[in-house]
């Protein structure tokens, strides 16, 4: 018997920067960003089993919750090459454009500026290459990592 199981942990996730200065008649102010990500509510279920040649996608929001324009990276973590997710590939698409296809554990992408309130839906679809074997159960458990900064910062 073959079993692969696929796991992804998602959670929000955020950022907060703010700052003020005042000196004599000056004033700064700094603003705030803030990055949510969420899973979809289209997503069926947190784990798949899945089997050679099979996919499936997964869908997650990010939105720029705080008062500035961000931009953000992201990227797998908690995978090895050992493991399920050492044989996956994957395909990484907004609206109609695919911004990836390739390994999953060598993906990682810095996404264009998001303004503040704007929101975007990424989905990810995950294949397991028909010419995978395994002698046993393997399971893959995936987190993404998020890395969000202010744009226009040095």
């Amino acid at each position: 018997m073959l079993l692969m199981v696929l796991s992804i942990n998602t959670r929000d996730t955020w950022a907060l920067y703010s700052s003020q200065a005042v000196s004599s008649q000056n004033s700064l102010h700094g603003g705030s960003i803030e990055l949510s990500v969420t899973p979809d509510a289209s997503n069926s279920s947190e784990e798949v089993i899945m089997t050679p040649g099979s996919s499936f996608v997964y869908r997650v929001v990010v939105e720029n919750d705080g008062r500035n324009t961000l931009r953000y990276r992201m990227r797998p973590t908690g995978s090895d090459e050992d493991d399920l997710c050492g044989d996956l590939s994957l395909s990484v698409q907004s609206g109609d454009t695919i911004f990836y296809e390739g390994s999953l554990l060598d993906f990682s992408y810095a996404a264009p500026a998001l303004e503040k309130g704007n929101e975007t839906i990424w989905q990810l679809l995950f294949t397991l290459p028909e010419d995978v074997s395994f002698n046993s159960s393997v399971t893959c458990e995936l987190g993404c990592h998020f890395e969000a900064w202010q744009d226009y910062s040095f």
